[in-house]
């Protein structure tokens, strides 16, 4: 199971390949790298950053880009947390609102407060085990 909607995978248009094999180019160059070239800092379309952003992690359906939620209203989404973990009977109520809710920053805040020492974050959504 996939963290995302979408397959980073697959390029949906040419504007995301030129893109993503810009940064190729930028990441292959020698020496001192100017980040603002970056098609990922730099590209006019913020589709086409996200996309840049996922396609180049090493796990791209499953990479967690916090500035995906910038937009969200975090006080508004604790609270709607707060009443799930209160009236829950199971843990596998809280997990069913966040995994059908798509609230992985729920998860993935913990990478907010401590440093694990790497620069991606990753989620992997719970699999299943045999038939």
């Amino acid at each position: 199971m996939f963290l995302q909607d979408r397959d980073y995978t697959i390029f949906m248009n040419d504007e995301e390949r030129k893109a993503f094999e810009e940064e190729q180019k930028c990441e292959r160059r020698k020496g001192p790298k100017n980040s603002r070239i970056f098609p990922r800092f730099s590209h006019t379309n913020a589709e086409i950053r996200k996309f840049v952003w996922h396609r180049r992690s090493m796990f791209p359906n499953n990479y967690l880009h916090f500035t995906e939620y910038k937009e969200l209203d975090f006080v508004k989404e604790s609270e709607s947390y707060m009443d799930i973990i209160y009236k829950a009977s199971s843990e596998r109520e809280i997990q069913n609102y966040i995994r059908e809710g798509k609230k992985w920053f729920i998860p993935g805040s913990i990478f907010m407060d401590y440093n694990f020492g790497h620069h991606d974050a990753y989620l992997f959504p719970e699999q299943k085990l045999g038939n």
